[in-house]
């Protein structure tokens, strides 16, 4: 595709170290606003990609033979976050479905992991109305609200593809009262996820922590696990 205006677009390419021609394909991803690609993964069973990033732009580029509809359709204020979902070759990729997630603040995914049970999306959040899914029955775009921690959350949303398209299955808020974000995870042989992350909220939940002390002379950020 174009580049698609704004100061900024994303852009996913796929590159070799072994091929004579190390860049097969590549890409722009973007709206008319500005647009940052921050995450991309293979499935773990092969030839579908997933690609996360954050947009304040209407107009997020729609596969021309929608297989799955949207979750979100529209933004919804501030940056919204957007999920892509295409399947590749070594010389080309086919977007199937896409969609916008987020709240009336700021929201920036940081880290995909697709695998067989979902795509799993962690990030950072400022909206007072992100939207939650999950811990009840019947799943379904219809999701929950849940109000904020603190200055931001970091949150972990699961989506799912079926008859109803892109389906928001599951997500959570995480943090304090500080400034909490997730920035990396994976996926355990048992099928739990680990999330790993940066805050500067000295009430931070634990749960059977590695360390439980701050120190008010080490970085404002710190680091934290969640398994």
């Amino acid at each position: 595709s174009n580049y698609a205006g704004g100061n900024t677009d994303g852009f996913v390419m796929l590159f070799s170290f072994i091929n004579s021609q190390p860049i097969s394909f590549i890409s722009y991803i973007g709206t008319p606003g500005d647009d940052q690609v921050t995450g991309v993964s293979l499935n773990s069973y092969g030839g579908g990609l997933a690609i996360v990033g954050s947009t304040n732009g209407t107009g997020l580029p729609q596969p021309t033979s929608t297989v799955y509809a949207p979750f979100q359709p529209q933004p919804a204020g501030g940056i919204d976050g957007f999920l892509i979902l295409a399947s590749y070759s070594i010389a080309s990729a086919q977007m199937y479905g896409s969609t916008y997630f987020g709240g009336s603040g700021n929201d920036t995914p940081l880290g995909v992991y697709y695998s067989t049970t979902g795509i799993y999306i962690t990030g950072q959040t400022s909206s007072p109305d992100f939207p939650v899914a999950g811990g009840k029955s019947g799943h379904d775009n219809a999701a929950e609200r849940s109000p904020l921690h603190g200055v931001s959350d970091a949150f972990v949303a699961r989506f799912n593809t079926g008859s109803k398209g892109l389906m928001l299955t599951a997500s959570r808020l995480y943090g304090g009262s500080g400034s909490d974000s997730g920035v990396a995870l994976s996926q355990l042989a048992s099928g739990n996820m680990v999330v790993a992350g940066t805050t500067s909220s000295t009430d931070l939940p634990l749960l059977n922590p590695t360390r439980s002390e701050e120190h008010t002379s080490e970085r404002q950020s710190r680091q934290y696990l969640v398994c």
